[in-house]
């Protein structure tokens, strides 16, 4: 299956390269990192984040016809 993880560069609950870890057992693991975010990127980087989340569910459940 297909993954997602937005991380924030400046996560210490959560550091990023645990994140990158994860790629080498999740090789559909889409890693998106968010360089002026902590561990609350989805309130730290809002617009950012609501993108990456946009643009990832249209890669994956593509809307047919529009």
């Amino acid at each position: 299956l297909p993954v997602l993880a937005i991380g924030g560069v400046n996560d210490t609950l959560i550091p990023i390269a645990d994140l990158q870890r994860l790629k080498t057992i999740a090789p559909k693991l889409r890693l998106f990192e968010l360089e002026e975010a902590g561990h609350m990127g989805m309130h730290e980087a809002k617009k950012q984040a609501r993108n990456i989340l946009s643009s990832y569910a249209q890669e994956v459940w593509p809307i047919y016809g529009t």
